[in-house]
């Protein structure tokens, strides 16, 4: 995440985490500065579709490695290059 309006979205993603989940730790600014450093490399829309995801199929508040997986699964898998075109 690069700019304070991406924080920003990053605190309103983790507020609909709390209403979900019912933590109310999830908007702490404390916690939200943990989140922000540890999914820093990602980006703010992968971090909104990671936690869309997990609202859908998650049971409890996603730590940043859940939602990292959620990121991870979301890639398709890598193939390896066939020069005869055959896939």
């Amino acid at each position: 995440m690069k700019s304070p309006q991406d924080d920003l979205r990053l605190a309103v993603v983790m507020t609909k985490l709390q209403m979900l989940f019912g933590k109310e730790t999830t908007t702490n600014p404390m916690v939200l500065e943990i989140y922000s450093k540890a999914l820093a490399d990602l980006s703010i829309e992968q971090i909104e579709a990671a936690a869309e995801e997990h609202m859908k199929l998650g049971k409890f508040t996603p730590l940043p490695a859940d939602l990292r997986e959620r990121v991870a699964a979301a890639v398709p898998p890598y193939r390896k290059f066939d020069p005869r075109g055959d896939y």
